[in-house]
């Protein structure tokens, strides 16, 4: 969902059109999910041995947040290679290694609870539920807004509470 509300950074701050952004983004995802591959068992690693879930689980979370919001200000050279592209590389290569955080205690607290006859269809009923919310809130709401800047503000902002409220809860 972050990538696609990313298209209008892309097309207006960077000057590409929409299909060049949706390449542009797709190969930025696959950076993300090399991150998640390569950084998964590491925060595995630290949740059991130093921090804890829910630690690990709000500081993935934060990572986000400050790469969403930090978005905005990132440089573009002419090509995704470029230069100029390592910041927004960058920042989406951080955005990923706070998404693989996510991913592994999301993975590890949906673990928990497939021991309890009632739990694992709930934490997988809930997070389907939460996933449609997000995928409805980024294209009815957050296309409309016409400022990427505000677009990135508002979603580091929600980001932020919800691992505010991880830590705390």
């Amino acid at each position: 969902f972050v990538a696609y509300c990313l298209i209008p950074l892309v097309v207006d701050k960077f000057g590409y059109t929409k299909e060049e952004a949706k390449s542009i983004l797709s190969c930025f995802v696959a950076i993300d999910q090399v991150v998640n591959i390569a950084f998964g068992s590491v925060w595995g690693w630290i949740s059991e041995g130093f921090w804890g879930r829910k630690a690990v689980f709000s500081t993935g979370l934060a990572v986000m947040a400050a790469c969403i919001g930090t978005f905005p200000f990132a440089s573009a050279g002419v090509h995704p290679m470029a230069v100029g592209w390592r910041s927004f590389g960058l920042m989406r290569f951080l955005f990923g290694f706070g998404a693989s955080a996510c991913n592994v205690m999301f993975l590890a607290v949906a673990s928990d609870y497939a021991n309890e006859a009632a739990g694992s269809g709930i934490v997988a009923g809930g997070a389907g539920f939460a996933a449609g919310l997000g995928a409805v809130f980024s294209v009815v709401c957050m296309q409309r807004i016409r400022s990427y800047r505000v677009m990135c503000f508002s979603m580091a902002v929600a980001v932020g509470i919800s691992s505010a409220i991880c830590l705390l809860c």
